[in-house]
């Protein structure tokens, strides 16, 4: 068994390896709280990377040698295991009782996720929404599609230049089949409490949620914290309704100021902003205690947790992310312009990075 790393004077703990395997040695009813955003499962990953000749495209964003497997190289990017129970459940038996689990995923396999989560025990409390600005739809009108698919080569050069003309592309081309990704899931889970929530925080500290310290500030005061959450783009600002005074009520629905910190030099293709780690970190967790992120990848979750005076136990597989989480970590102690240095730096002689998951979708 290999010692975790030690980062941050022991405040963050990084073990390498399989997290069913990692954590099947962590004592039971050790950990506060789970944070976690792990792989998605998304079909369009397996449908655009699932064959054996998929070829690498230097302009795309996404890239594959060869299977699905080879997703910007990393096998446990589009891995079902957060579909598991037995993921879960190995989560649930190192959490302590009433401990939370906040766990991002997509729309489509959330579900998956989230039956697994109960199935090993959590018990669901709540869905948080995470709206963003990025990221369009894949699809494409649908009529020249269907026209190529039914005639062929049948159409004439005459019905070719006029474009679409056929019954299908008239009754389709204004249709698609997708719809703008805005937005991702996080499942607010808890471990069964040890008898009544007052006993359950009197013996293990954990099962409640911090909403006094996670209110939304803002000119007019301060809201009690929703479970609706957005990125503070113009886009999603734009998406909300104007109150009587003609402000938007956004301003009751807590977002992050992302930076290009946030990615602090990680090629990791799904980061999240460190102030959404920090808020989340803070809701389900007191100073002192410690947070778990089985599916670490830029190590974010390691980082909020230390700015928020906790600790993390920290998992990841892949030894280039494991790479990543100790820059970052090094990075935390940097001063604003000694970490921009070492990122341009760092990322100087690097090839082409995937981005983000969502972009071009």
């Amino acid at each position: 068994m290999t010692a975790p790393l030690d980062l941050l004077a022991g405040r963050v703990l990084l073990h390498a390896g399989d997290c069913l395997d990692v954590m099947a040695r962590l004592p039971a009813n050790s950990i506060d709280a789970c944070v976690t955003d792990g792989p998605y499962f998304l079909p369009e990953m397996e449908k655009r990377f699932g064959s054996a000749n998929s070829a690498r495209a230097s302009g795309d964003r996404f890239f594959a040698e060869g299977a699905m497997s080879k997703f910007h190289g990393k096998a446990a990017i589009v891995g079902d295991i957060c579909n598991r129970v037995e993921t879960w459940a190995a989560v649930e038996r190192v959490l302590k009782p009433g401990g939370y689990l906040l766990a991002f995923n997509a729309v489509v396999p959330f579900a998956h996720m989230q039956i697994a989560a109960e199935k090993a025990g959590f018990e669901t409390r709540n869905v948080l929404q995470w709206l963003y600005g990025t990221g369009f739809p894949r699809g494409k009108p649908l009529g020249k599609f269907i026209d190529r698919q039914v005639f062929g080569d049948g159409l004439d050069d005459d019905e070719i230049e006029r474009g679409p003309v056929s019954h299908s592309a008239a009754f389709y081309d204004e249709q698609d089949i997708a719809l703008k990704p805005a937005a991702e899931f996080i499942l607010m889970a808890r471990k069964p409490l040890d008898g009544t929530i007052g006993e359950n925080l009197i013996k293990w500290g954990v099962g409640a949620l911090n909403v006094n310290a996670c209110r939304i500030e803002h000119a007019t005061g301060s809201s009690y914290p929703a479970n609706v959450l957005h990125d503070g783009s113009a886009e999603v600002m734009a998406a909300f309704p104007a109150d009587a005074g003609g402000k938007s009520v956004a301003r009751f629905f807590w977002h992050p100021k992302a930076d290009a910190r946030d990615r602090a030099g990680s090629d990791h293709p799904t980061v999240k902003p460190i102030a959404l780690m920090q808020w989340l970190v803070r809701l389900v967790t007191s100073p002192g205690q410690t947070v778990l992120d089985p599916f670490a990848g830029s190590g974010s979750t390691g980082e909020a947790a230390w700015r928020e005076g906790r600790n993390a136990v920290l998992i990841e597989i892949d030894a280039q992310f494991q790479a990543d989480i100790a820059q970052r970590m090094a990075l935390c102690l940097a001063g604003p312009e000694e970490r921009q240095r070492k990122i341009i730096k760092a990322k100087a002689a690097e090839p082409f990075a995937a981005g983000s998951l969502f972009a071009g979708l």
